[in-house]
């Protein structure tokens, strides 16, 4: 466990398990290489089956096909349609982007190259990376196919081979919810051969890392092999006084029972901890927004004392079975469980110049400061059957999606609320931990717990060469145990593609989606809701997509795809100066166009590149007329972003990178009079590859903001500033 005050605990404890799990993956990796040695001449039983998946993991998407993926892991129920004939718009960034982004300690870089969202929140600031999917926020993170990662607490990019994100509804294919969007983890799996890599990096500031990858063969024949993922992390970032320390463990492990039976497993387990936390800036009632540019983005305006830890852990299972050639069986299942601890401080900017800051939970130490835990099941089974009517191929898909999420805290708040004032904007204070105590928290009881349970079927439709569907519906039935809310709701899906030529696809989508309503959180930009806790009745929303990709000279996929989706309003309104009410009324209609390149542009060039306009507004309000015509909090009207890459003809080793990042204005109010800039970012790297005695080598460097841009993430928190991250990393 981490505590506030036991960070030597925390790194003896840390070194510890990092050495011992790599030693077991060298032991693994050495005698598995003594093994192939031994057995050179044995073919191996599975070697069919092995070598497609293989194929599928590090021949798609990679650097030298310019980041080009065609390859989808599913999509919701749907298997063995390419990217390209898939109706619906998917942005996938391979293991070699997530690499060379240098974002495999967080998926913050990734985010920010994703030209069709707008990320809020850095997983730095609570676990919890957040963003903006056509307009809507998108917190909820999938793990290979089934939902359950926390909400976005806990996610680790470590044991990740590459990320789909989703735009748009998908409650077809991944049940209730993600009305803007989802991103899928798809996880690394064991390997066919022998794979061991280590890294060493910085993450910005003093905040430096460790990380090995082994993977390969258990046994001579492959009927069992393993992936092993571990990492450390530790030090000060680019932020003054703001410290992460994080430990991760993940194992992976693959049985090929029969030729056409595979069994996966895998487990998880991190820890993280940010020692002196970020704060939300508020505005007391009167005062106009500050420019970003009076804060300094580089120093903590939180207290360095004050801790947030987050413990997850994470249990999968998956089967496929190759029935006949005729039919397929798939089975999955996602248990996930984390523990949290935060604290919070809040900064309110007075008329006169000065700012107040209040933290909340502040505890004696070795006092219980757990504020919440968390439980995530999942479980997803399918079973698809292949045949003709006539000249028409079908391919039918029927299975059920269910999942449960319970939430638990302290009937009570505990620790003292402690306030702090200064006169000076320039610079933070920091003062002296406080004695801290604990009231009566009274039980650990549930705050919400949802089941959701998705009944469906689909048929993949060939019609001929040119015209194909997807034709589904599923019958979604949502349950609040808290409240005693339980509904039910048919939810289809209508895809129809044209491809006029082999290079190009063209489609049309219907979707429908049912989602749980929201819960009124603690608190809103600072403001204390009154209505904490109170949980909202399921809301149902529908989009209409028309799209269409393109490849060009089998090197570059532009893709583009207009949308409308409507919605219900959920927003925090603000009452006065220090509270706000969860609200659930109205609608909100969200149109747009989204735009983007990915691939290679002659030898030497390869771009990741798109723009989104978004046109979004509230509609049928009856709580507040005054909204109706508003752009809903938060949503930019146009992102523009284009990441490039040139690698020298002369000198192949090296590559030059860089990108910029447009944001456009948005609205921190419902009335849209508290206007946030728009604001854009430079970034720039390079990465140089060589062999030292035959092992693959490769540095890279990213500096991301490399401008220093002060600018609002979100209606309360400073963006990122200026970060210098590099890392040597080699393969033997």
């Amino acid at each position: 466990m981490l505590h506030c005050n036991g960070k030597k605990q925390f790194k003896k404890k840390s070194l510890y398990y990092l050495y011992m799990t790599i030693g077991y993956g060298l032991c693994c990796s050495i005698y598995s290489s003594q093994v192939f040695a031994e057995t050179e001449q044995q073919k191996p039983i599975y070697t069919t089956l092995t070598a497609i998946e293989v194929q599928a993991q590090h021949s798609d998407g990679t650097v030298d096909q310019g980041y080009r993926p065609r390859e989808v892991s599913q999509a919701g129920p749907w298997q063995g349609r390419q990217l390209e004939d898939l109706p619906y718009s998917i942005n996938i960034f391979s293991q070699d982007v997530v690499k060379n982004l240098q974002s495999t300690v967080s998926p913050d870089a990734v985010y920010r190259l994703n030209p069709t969202i707008q990320l809020t929140r850095s997983q730095y600031e609570n676990d919890q990376p957040t963003f903006m999917s056509r307009g809507f926020k998108v917190s909820t993170i999938y793990r290979d196919g089934l939902p359950g990662d926390q909400y976005g607490h806990g996610t680790s990019m470590e044991d990740t081979e590459k990320l789909e994100m989703f735009n748009g509804l998908s409650g077809f294919l991944y049940g209730p919810g993600n009305v803007g969007g989802m991103v899928n983890y798809v996880s690394k799996r064991p390997t066919v051969e022998r794979f061991n890599e280590i890294s060493l990096g910085n993450a910005g500031g003093q905040s430096w890392y460790t990380m090995a990858d082994f993977g390969g063969k258990i046994d001579p024949q492959g009927v069992f092999a393993y992936r092993l993922n571990l990492a450390k992390q530790g030090g000060e970032t680019a932020v003054d006084r703001l410290e992460i320390e994080k430990e991760f463990v993940s194992l992976a492990l693959d049985w090929h029972i029969l030729d056409n039976l595979l069994l996966q497993v895998d487990a998880m387990h991190r820890d993280y901890a940010v020692n002196g936390n970020t704060a939300d800036w508020v505005f007391a009632s009167g005062v106009s927004r500050y420019s970003a540019d009076r804060f300094k983005n580089d120093v903590l305006w939180g207290q360095p004392w004050m801790n947030n830890h987050y413990k997850s852990e994470r249990y999968g299972a998956h089967l496929t079975w190759n029935i006949n050639e005729y039919m397929d069986f798939r089975a999955s299942y996602l248990d996930s469980f984390s523990s949290r601890k935060t604290q919070s401080a809040t900064n309110t900017v007075n008329a006169d110049g000065t700012f107040g800051q209040e933290v909340s939970r502040v505890y004696a130490d070795g006092q219980n400061r757990i504020t919440s835990n968390q439980y995530d099941k999942s479980a997803a089974a399918y079973l698809d059957v292949a045949f003709h009517t006539g000249s028409i191929s079908h391919k039918l898909t029927t299975g059920v999606l269910s999942t449960k999420s319970i939430q638990k805290r302290y009937q009570r708040e505990a620790g003292n609320i402690i306030t702090y004032s200064s006169d000076n904007l320039n610079l933070p204070v920091y003062l002296d931990q406080p004695d801290g105590f604990i009231v009566d928290r009274g039980q650990l009881r549930k705050r919400s717990e949802n089941v959701s349970t998705s009944w469906l079927i689909g048929d993949d439709i060939q019609l001929n060469e040119r015209w194909s569907a997807l034709l589904g519906l599923s019958y979604v039935n949502i349950q609040n145990k808290i409240s005693g809310y339980d509904a039910s709701h048919l939810s289809p899906n209508l895809s129809i593609i044209y491809k006029p030529f082999v290079d190009l696809t063209t489609y049309a989508t219907y979707i429908e989606s049912l989602e749980n309503g929201g819960i009124a959180p603690e608190t809103a930009s600072g403001l204390a809701v009154v209505n904490a806790g109170e949980v909202f009745d399921p809301l149902k929303s529908k989009q209409i997509e028309l799209g269409a990709k393109y490849t060009l000279n089998d090197s570059l996929s532009l893709n583009t795809a207009i949308f409308q989706i409507d919605k219900g309003l959920q927003y925090n309104e603000k009452i006065n100066a220090t509270t706000a009410r969860y609200v659930q009324d109205g609608r909100q209609i969200h149109k747009g166009i989204e735009l983007t390149a990915t691939g290679k542009i002659g030898d030497a060039v390869t771009v990741i590149g798109g723009f989104t306009l978004l046109d979004a507004k509230v509609k049928q309000q009856k709580q507040n007329t005054a909204l109706e015509g508003k752009r809903p909090t938060e949503v930019a009207q146009q992102i523009f972003k284009l990441y490039g890459e040139y690698t020298l003809p002369s000198f192949e080793q090296l590559t030059l990178t860089g990108g910029i990042n447009y944001t456009g204005k948005r609205f921190a109010d419902t009335l849209n009079q508290d206007e946030m800039p728009a604001y854009t970012l430079v970034n720039l790297g390079a990465r140089y590859r060589m062999d030292i005695q035959n092992y693959p080598v490769t540095l890279r460097l990213n500096v991301n903001n490399i401008l220093n841009k002060k600018y609002w993430a979100n209606t309360s928190v400073l963006g990122d500033p200026r970060t210098f991250m590099f890392s040597a990393s080699i393969k033997f």
